[in-house]
């Protein structure tokens, strides 16, 4: 756990970060409001990506709750959840359970994140 911590801290320069996307200048309010969370999960020894990894994201301000799990390319993607604070756990068997306790997703924006999980 603590190392999954430690490499957030060095790789959140290189693989976290958020961005607006506004593709389309004729986006209706609803679209343009959406809260949009995509990323990848990999091996930390090797980089290489994750299937399989179930993510769990947690509101830590009501009772909103979702899990998914990423595809063969470890990529994931949620939309539609309320801005707010989330707490993301990745499990996968193989692998250390990995947690990010403070993700804010903001009405509006598309935020990616890059996460990557040690081997047991």
């Amino acid at each position: 756990m603590r190392r999954l911590f430690i490499t957030l801290l060095i790789a959140s320069p290189l693989f976290c970060y958020a961005s607006s996307e506004n593709k389309e200048k004729n986006e209706t309010p609803e679209s343009s409001s959406a809260t949009v969370l995509t990323g990848t999960v990999g091996n930390v020894r090797n980089y290489q990506p994750l299937s399989d990894v179930q993510l769990t994201l947690q509101s830590t301000t009501s009772d909103v709750h979702k899990t998914i799990n990423t595809d063969e390319q470890g990529k994931f993607r949620v939309e539609g959840l309320p801005a707010g604070s989330y707490s993301v756990s990745f499990s996968k068997d193989g692998f250390e359970t990995g947690s990010y306790p403070n993700l804010i997703l903001k009405k509006g924006v598309t935020s990616r994140f890059g996460f990557t999980l040690f081997e047991d």
